[in-house]
């Protein structure tokens, strides 16, 4: 008696002391296995009877360890479960009461998590009275030990969840083949040699008393949705085969493949050449073509993936947690496994769902006969370019990398919590030359966008100036007085920088401090000839190495007037001047011409312009030839402006072929060469910190639901 219970407790994950003092009758159990005790238990009959159908009795017979939690006779259905297969039943049913190891109802036990034979978990929890899962235990007929475990009785079956992975196939008459069928295609099932019980050599082959079998599905870990695991909760959104198909052959239109994709092929172009159709002609003459691909199936491939990829939501994110506990209320959204955050979660979980919400045993299944997918939120979203990542070629420019540290331009830019940014500074390499730039833009999708280019104001990173660009050298001792002001204010005074840009109202100083001095510097002006020196703030920035960018904002044009006649006052000690820079803020003119591939094969141009933005005449659109007076776009150069291009509709689909197959905009100033008049109406440089393409349907629907 007492060997049998010291092999109980060996093969026990708990204290099994405390049998060595069990009722004769007990002891007598505890000789027998688990099959023999269930077996003779007449409350037992009907779940012996099914246990006894799948042939898992024969493992109860064995020595590996189990606790098993056996419903009585009539608190249960018998033919519920007669009408099941026997993988069903064993699956759904016996291995839903049996787990490895032992689990005693003694004393406090403290919602133990116990995983059951189909990988089901639940909650073993009491003291004195005990539940597993929510079912109670019978306290009369509970701790019946045996050789290989445990035996306890339960008041009635624990309810069985298949979990959102199981359920698909589970889910007859529900129309969800669609769904279940493109899942089901990525799942392989291997034998798992390294948990599975070993058998008898037959015929020099291995054979298995307990063959573990194991389902993996590649999909479900592409969308980093782990739908097959017990410890992980989520929600499920499941079209039924209407709404699939609706949803298949609306996003299939923005995946219109063709075959022999040509693109202008930037990186070899030798010159730009004019803005002009034959400009166009000759720009499109260096092309490539995208390999050639097999339409059909990346059509059907990438729309199903785009279905697919946000229709499951984990309840610990937080912007899920409201499932759980609530519906959908205004402000609400979600965010899908895959990182979309969509912002209409009554329309997608809700509002077309078929019945109600579907309890399973990791989450919760929502059938709907709508997917009320936003386009741009989910597979075919806005796209950003900026000169910093999509840079193509450029032919009489230079391009310098300007690192802005302004909270205020950077939340405008980048939202909340941003404070600092960087661009490329789009410079002439000539004297008089006009600045230019090609724009790469991958992954367009075949649909109607609305153009935006954001640009930046003038002044923005005034305080970054290159070394090159340190090349005054007035050292300052005492106090001296520039009284030069039609020069100071055209911008034309000796050592301008080139790279430092002021905007109206503002100028900036370049100092130097002499090596292990400090900066020392005062600079006022005088309100009237003779009158005394007021000094003016300014914003210090270091831009290391001694250097110092010094930013004056003037409060008023009687204080511009002032300098205008009476020169700047600057004083201090120790410190090199090397140049200053007043001038009105003035705008770049701006052409913008779209290269792009047809639905035939040919490249084909769009020439954005600005009179038929103002115009909408039909004749003003698409013009021939970009020009200073009637195309180009001038921005505000005082402020962060975003310059609304127009319209065009891209015929052919590009997401999918790679970076190195897209669109090109060439980006142009129309003066070709500036001459001194010019020069003085306009900047040569500018800074276009992205160019938008949006999505038509996602600036309907935000001017339809303001």
């Amino acid at each position: 008696m007492m060997m049998a219970a010291g092999l109980l407790a060996a093969s026990s994950c708990t204290d099994y002391a405390d049998y060595n003092e069990a009722p004769v009758d007990d002891m007598a159990q505890a000789n027998k296995t688990l099959w023999e005790n269930i077996s003779q238990n007449p409350n037992l009959t009907d779940f012996k009877a099914l246990v006894e159908r799948t042939g898992f009795n024969n493992q109860l017979s064995q020595s590996r360890a189990y606790t098993i939690w056996a419903p009585k006779n009539g608190t249960f259905n018998v033919a519920d479960y007669t009408s099941m297969s026997d993988s069903l039943l064993l699956a759904q049913f016996v291995k839903n009461h049996i787990a490895e190891f032992t689990y005693r109802a003694s004393g406090n036990v403290d919602n133990t998590r116990v995983h059951t034979l189909n990988n089901k978990s639940y909650v073993f929890n009491g003291n004195g009275n005990y539940t597993f899962g929510s079912t109670e235990m019978d306290p009369t007929a509970s701790n019946i030990p045996g050789t290989n475990g445990i035996l306890h009785v339960i008041n009635k079956p624990v309810a069985f969840y298949p979990n959102l992975y199981e359920y698909l196939g589970l889910a007859n008459g529900q129309e969800l083949d669609s769904l279940i069928n493109y899942f089901k295609q990525y799942e392989r099932t291997y034998l798992d040699l390294e948990n599975s019980e070993k058998g008898p050599m037959v015929n020099g082959v291995q054979t298995y008393v307990d063959s573990m079998m194991v389902t993996t599905n590649s999909l479900i870990r592409n969308l980093r949705a782990e739908i097959d695991n017990e410890d992980s909760t989520y929600t499920f959104v499941m079209p039924n085969n209407e709404a699939y198909k609706k949803m298949y052959d609306k996003v299939k239109e923005s995946y219109a493949f063709y075959s022999g994709v040509v693109v202008q092929d930037v990186e070899k172009l030798t010159s730009a050449g004019p803005a002009t159709d034959a400009g166009d002609k000759t720009r499109n003459n260096t092309k490539k073509t995208a390999p050639t691909i097999n339409v059909n199936y990346y059509k059907d491939s990438l729309a199903r993936r785009a279905i697919v990829r946000n229709l499951i939501f984990s309840h610990s994110n937080a912007y899920n947690q409201f499932i759980a506990t609530r519906e959908p209320q205004a402000g609400d959204s979600l965010f899908s496994t895959t990182g979309s955050l969509l912002s209409n979660p009554a329309e997608l979980i809700q509002n077309h769902m078929v019945g109600s919400p579907i309890e399973m045993s990791n989450g919760y299944g929502r059938i709907v006969d709508s997917l009320a997918f936003l386009p741009w939120e989910t597979y075919c979203p806005e796209r950003i370019y900026t000169p910093m990542g999509d840079l193509g070629n450029s032919f009489t420019s230079k391009t310098t990398t300007v690192p802005v540290r302004n909270p205020i331009l950077a939340e405008e830019l980048n939202g909340p919590g941003s404070t600092e940014f960087r661009y490329r500074l789009i410079s002439p390499s000539g004297e008089r030359t006009k600045p230019d730039v090609f724009l790469k833009l991958p992954n367009l999708q075949s649909t109607k966008y609305n153009v935006y280019c954001v640009i930046l104001p003038s002044s923005c990173g005034a305080e970054y100036v290159t070394s090159t660009a340190w090349e005054g050298d007035t050292l300052i001792t005492s106090t001296a007085s520039f009284v030069a002001p039609d020069s100071l204010f055209n911008g034309t005074l000796k050592n301008r920088l080139p790279n430092a840009v002021a905007q109206h109202n503002n100028f900036y100083m370049y100092v130097q401090s002499v090596a292990g001095a400090t900066l020392s510097c005062n600079v006022g002006y005088q309100a009237s000839a003779g009158a005394e020196v007021t000094n003016l703030d300014y914003t210090l920035y270091n831009v290391g190495g001694g250097r110092y960018a010094l930013h004056f904002k003037l409060e008023d044009q009687s204080i511009a007037t002032a300098i205008q006649k009476q020169g700047l006052t600057i004083s201090g000690e120790n410190f090199h001047l090397r140049g200053i820079q007043y001038d009105n803020a003035r705008t770049t003119p701006l052409n913008f011409d779209l290269s792009y591939c047809t639905t035939k094969g040919a490249l084909a141009n769009y020439h954005f312009s600005a009179k038929y933005m103002s115009t909408q005449a039909k004749g003003d659109e698409n013009p021939k030839t970009l020009d200073l007076n009637n195309t180009a776009f001038k921005a505000d150069p005082n402020k962060i402006d975003t310059l609304y291009l127009g319209q065009v509709e891209i015929p052919v689909n590009y997401n999918g072929l790679g970076e190195d197959y897209y669109p090109s905009l060439y980006i142009s100033c129309p003066v070709a060469v500036f001459t001194a008049a010019q020069m003085a109406q306009y900047s040569r440089e500018f800074r276009i910190y992205a160019i938008i393409m949006r999505p038509v349907e996602k600036d309907q629907y935000e001017a339809n639901n303001q």
